[in-house]
């Protein structure tokens, strides 16, 4: 699920994403300390929340812009 909110009127848009593969991001911190690579490390690097800013995404309740979180959420596993 992609959910993203403005964070001035707290609107939600939701959006379920079909894949079949998923490209996860590699967190520095696990590779420098360890030298070894932990999914489950990959899969929080990947849902973590992200602000949304100069990304010319506009509200459709209070017409604000730039100004939203995104989040993914995994369902299930293909």
């Amino acid at each position: 699920m992609n959910r993203i909110q403005c964070k001035r009127c707290n609107q939600s848009s939701l959006a379920f994403d079909n894949f079949m593969d998923l490209s996860v991001p590699i967190p520095r911190s696990s590779v420098r300390i360890t030298g070894n690579v932990d999914l489950p490390a990959c899969l929080k690097e990947f849902i973590k929340t992200e602000k949304m800013e100069e990304c010319g995404y506009k509200c459709p309740k209070c017409k604000g812009v730039d100004n939203f979180e995104k989040e993914l959420t995994i369902f299930r596993f293909p």
